[in-house]
């Protein structure tokens, strides 16, 4: 039921499958929003609204899809609160007559009648009688004296089950009281109130008035107001909560302030660290959470305790460990601790040496076609920051059209765009930092870059073989002739000066004409170049006579 004058809000929960149809009716009539009616359905509900409550009747909600259709009924009764049609009127009444007080009232039965004097209420038998019959309600006093005399305000209050005639304002029973919360748990604020409905209830959040949603849910019983927080897992949920209630008597509030309770935690974490020895060291974190907040330190050892080298501080949520002088019994794993009444966490890291660079993965030799690029990279460790610089046969390497470089994410790369005879040799990675260095090569094949040449020589001249070579050290370097070792020694001289070979035959003679070879061979590969020798005989010569002096 609902009072009359009042909006009566219909709602019907609907499930199905799509597409929904609802459709409402009055006593089998099919409404039509309009004047008297608003019809709505969204997210499954249907909802009817009676703008106009001109009478009673049985209301239908109806929902039809492709697979069929259901119906729920509901009757509306409007019921009408007790006023007065007729007030009682002043009567003029002479000492030890009856007095007749009447009036005519209207309103839903049934009707409980009470008639007061002042505030205290007049009972039957007490010199008076009273009747309510056919809507018209009558007093009578008897024997009235002096003492009911004068500004007596006799009055009358009907009263019915939606509610008394003369209003109680609204007002809080048992009002909110300020309460702490652990992040994440449920809260839920209850209050009580009494007074005459229609009662009206809000809720605020620092000032700001807060409606159901997905953060609250906010319900109203006949005597009590209750609001559920559904989030807590952040400090929005805290601040000052108030609830209002009222009615057309007045209207009453009430306050509570909500603490979210937060367990320790790192807001900034611990980070590691590389010192050498006598560096000073401050490890660092931040630390949030309710109050108050217990922090400690540990290493593999134990509890980590303040002395004159070591100092602990914490002081605004930042927890420090200070070393004035770092050595090597320092290095290792330590934890910060940090605890409240909530709870705990901890946070780790390693204080580590600083150590010079190093290869873990070293530069791969390379055989490539020539005017092909070329790619030499290397995986580089150590402390940060470390400096990386690239050799060729222990030249630095300058970046321009043939060379480029590049480090990133510990690694180094040399890069030759278009490789020719001359970018054969050896390439080396220096990496450097604060503490040290260390280098890493790539070997490469030994290639002869200007080869032997044929020659003519006669019998008794010298015979010079030259040629050059490149290549990573060490090259081992051989001489044969039509494919039999030739060794140094007697008529052979061999040197290499330079990446130079040398071959000297000191005398020639016919036997040494043939096809020489110089091999030249190292980790990574060989190569040998060759020539062709002739050695030429003496020409033959007429026998020369000088003549004789006189010995006349």
């Amino acid at each position: 039921g609902v009072t009359a004058g009042d909006i009566a809000a219909l709602e019907v929960k609907v499930c199905g499958t799509p597409e929904l149809r609802p459709k409402w009716f009055k006593d089998g009539n099919e409404l039509a929003s309009g004047n008297k009616y608003k019809i709505s359905f969204s997210r499954m509900i249907s909802s009817l609204n009676v703008l106009s409550l001109s009478d009673c009747g049985v209301y239908k909600c109806k929902a039809v899809n492709k697979a069929g259709s259901s119906a729920t009924t509901a009757s509306l009764v409007v019921k009408e609160p007790p006023s007065f049609v007729v007030p009682p009127q002043p009567v003029e009444a002479m000492p030890g007559s009856n007095v007749t007080f009447s009036a005519m009232v209207k309103g839903s039965t049934p009707l409980k009648l009470k008639w007061f004097r002042g505030a205290k209420e007049i009972l039957a038998g007490q010199g008076c009688d009273f009747s309510l019959k056919d809507n018209q309600v009558i007093l009578e006093l008897f024997n009235v004296d002096r003492s009911q005399a004068g500004e007596l305000n006799y009055g009358t209050s009907l009263k019915h089950h939606v509610g008394l005639c003369l209003s109680e304002p609204a007002a809080f029973s048992k009002k909110l009281k300020d309460v702490s919360v652990e992040k994440g748990k449920p809260l839920t604020l209850e209050c009580t109130y009494t007074g005459t409905p229609k009662i009206t209830m809000n809720w605020y959040k620092d000032g700001q008035q807060i409606f159901a949603s997905y953060k609250y849910n906010i319900t109203m019983t006949e005597s009590s107001c209750i609001l559920e927080c559904l989030s807590t897992d952040d400090k929005e949920a805290a601040g000052k909560y108030s609830c209002e209630v009222s009615n057309d008597a007045g209207r009453d509030a009430c306050e509570a302030a909500v603490s979210i309770l937060e367990p320790a935690y790192f807001a900034e974490s611990l980070e590691p660290m590389e010192v050498t020895a006598g560096d000073a060291v401050c490890l660092k974190c931040q630390v949030a959470g309710t109050p108050e907040i217990k922090v400690s330190w540990y290493k593999a050892d134990g509890k980590v305790r303040s002395s004159p080298t070591c100092k602990l501080e914490y002081s605004k949520g930042v927890a420090c460990l200070k070393l004035s002088k770092a050595t090597k019994a320092d290095i290792g794993e330590y934890t910060c601790k940090a605890e409240n009444r909530i709870g705990s966490a901890s946070s780790t890291c390693r204080l580590n040496a600083k150590t010079p660079p190093s290869f873990p993965k070293k530069i791969t030799s390379l055989q490539q076609t020539e005017g092909q690029p070329v790619r030499f990279e290397c995986r580089v460790a150590g402390t940060s920051p470390i400096e990386v610089s690239w050799l060729k046969d222990g030249e630095p390497v300058r970046e321009g059209d043939e060379f480029s470089t590049l480090y990133d994410d510990n690694t180094a790369t040399l890069l030759i765009s278009r490789s020719e005879m001359k970018h054969s040799g050896e390439y080396a990675c220096v990496a450097t930092n604060s503490v040290g260095s260390a280098s890493c090569r790539a070997k490469h094949p030994p290639v002869f870059d200007r080869k032997l040449s044929p020659k003519e020589v006669t019998v008794g001249d010298s015979i010079e073989l030259e040629c050059h070579m490149t290549g990573s050290a060490p090259i081992k370097v051989t001489w044969s002739k039509d494919h039999k070792d030739i060794r140094g020694g007697g008529n052979y001289k061999i040197s290499c000066v330079n990446n130079m070979p040398h071959l000297t035959v000191l005398k020639a003679d016919k036997a040494n004409t043939g096809k020489y070879f110089c091999h030249a061979s190292n980790d990574m590969g060989k190569d040998s170049c060759s020539s062709d020798i002739t050695v030429k005989g003496i020409s033959a010569r007429a026998p020369l006579l000088s003549s004789l002096p006189s010995l006349l």
